[in-house]
């Protein structure tokens, strides 16, 4: 019987504090890379896998930055409207910078006067992952605006976010499986404008976590007002 020869394998792992480590504490990280044994005959496989992945991210990208551009060039047709005692809703795409993946968003925001509202929003991270592992990661956060500028159909504000941090990863290898889970407290900052068309509101939001997934983000979407 040929003995199968075992060469290390690296996948690449990126520079994460909190609750990331957490996730790859069972394996050795070596230069940004999560290092372990494999059988010398699955590496054409792994490397297939992780050239579909690097190509997935840059098409994702792209799209992005299309998006974004959109909002911007988009022209004002309305009047913003920011009413006290009105409750809008929307959805949209987000992009965390440390993670290089695109998320779903949910959201939406209470208008207590003038110049402030509440609300909150979730996002469901869309991680892709090498065979072998499942990850989930999402964030449910809540969030105070402070309107600063109001003309026309135009509407800027300061956000503070206040937010849980959840991640889990299962993998397995070799017929062996271990999973792992961590939870932290997300404090962040940023801006936001939206655009109101009238029955829609287009909106953008850059923001910072300083703690939690610890990442530079942006949110892209629409809202409409019940």
């Amino acid at each position: 019987m040929v003995e199968m020869q075992q060469k290390p394998i690296a996948f690449p792992c990126r520079e994460m504090r909190g609750p990331m480590l957490s996730v790859l504490s069972p394996f050795v990280i070596e230069k940004n890379l999560l290092i372990f044994d494999v059988p010398v005959n699955t590496q054409h496989s792994i490397k297939q896998i992780k050239n579909k992945v690097s190509d997935m991210n840059r098409v994702k990208q792209s799209v992005l930055m299309l998006a974004v551009l959109s909002l911007m060039v988009w022209g004002p047709t309305a009047n913003a409207q920011n009413n006290p005692g009105d409750i809008t809703l929307g959805g949209g795409l987000s992009y965390g910078e440390k993670f290089s993946e695109l998320g779903l968003q949910l959201g939406g925001y209470y208008v207590l006067n003038e110049d402030m509202r509440i609300g909150g929003d979730f996002i469901y991270w869309l991680i892709d992952s090498p065979s072998g592992v499942s990850n989930t990661f999402f964030e449910l956060n809540g969030n105070f605006h402070y309107l600063f500028y109001q003309e026309n159909d135009i509407t800027l504000y300061g956000i503070g976010s206040l937010g849980i941090h959840y991640l889990s990863s299962e993998i397995t290898f070799m017929g062996m499986s271990e999973s792992f889970s961590d939870t932290e407290l997300g404090l962040g900052i940023g801006a936001g404008g939206e655009y109101d068309l009238g029955s829609i509101k287009l909106y953008v939001e850059p923001r910072l976590f300083l703690t939690g997934f610890d990442q530079f983000q942006i949110s892209f979407g629409v809202r409409f007002t019940l």
